[in-house]
């Protein structure tokens, strides 16, 4: 199976989780990612970003520093903060009605 068949099965299950999730109490889809150059890095804000999820580990502890370790291919964001982010940048994205959103 080529890794865009598996971003398409792993969408379309985020979408139906996410219809079958209507209460706020329990929680919106939501992961962490990087947002990464894949052909021409864009450089303005409020257009999609290719990002890529990564895990986030520290000890939890006040001034610690996290790990960040890619655990997924790239999909896309749609950026919604007024200034573009740095390539590289961390961020929590969050699925709304089918897109992915961060700011």
């Amino acid at each position: 199976m080529m890794l865009s068949d598996e971003i398409a099965i792993l969408r379309r299950r985020m979408d139906e989780h996410a219809a079958t999730t209507t209460r706020w109490s329990e929680g919106a889809a939501c992961c962490v990612v990087t947002t990464l150059a894949v052909s021409s890095y864009p450089t303005t804000a409020g257009v999609m970003y290719g990002v890529q999820q990564v895990s986030a580990e520290c000890v939890e502890a006040e001034n610690s520093s996290p790990t960040y370790t890619p655990i997924s291919g790239t999909f896309y964001a749609l950026h919604t903060g007024a200034t573009a982010p740095d390539v590289g940048s961390n961020y929590v994205v969050t699925l709304v009605q089918g897109l992915w959103v961060f700011s």
